[in-house]
């Protein structure tokens, strides 16, 4: 990662949790992210449809898939909700 993303940022704190990210060690929003992947990969959404969907930005939906968002609850039900998922699916898949 280029240091513009870490204008601002302990520098030690950021790269030690780049680190951990990049070793796939356990992440809760990586999880998320993948098993929001999977169910909308497949349901046929695209990320843009699927944010449409659930009255969420197309962006947002992007960074919360690739765990680079703290998603709140209430996005999470939204989202499971406009993929016809029960939420405790996904976190069961987070698991995995």
């Amino acid at each position: 990662l280029k240091s513009v993303y870490f204008k601002g940022v302990d520098h030690k704190v950021s790269r030690v949790y780049f680190e951990c990210v990049k070793k796939n060690e356990k992440n809760p929003q990586v999880a998320f992210g993948k098993a929001m992947q999977k169910y909308r990969h497949e349901a046929g959404v695209s990320q843009e449809k699927l944010a449409l969907m659930c009255g969420i930005h197309r962006t947002y939906i992007g960074s919360v898939e690739r765990g680079e968002r703290n998603i709140s609850i209430q996005n999470m039900v939204r989202i499971a909700e406009a993929l016809k998922v029960p939420l405790s699916r996904l976190v069961l898949e987070m698991e995995a």
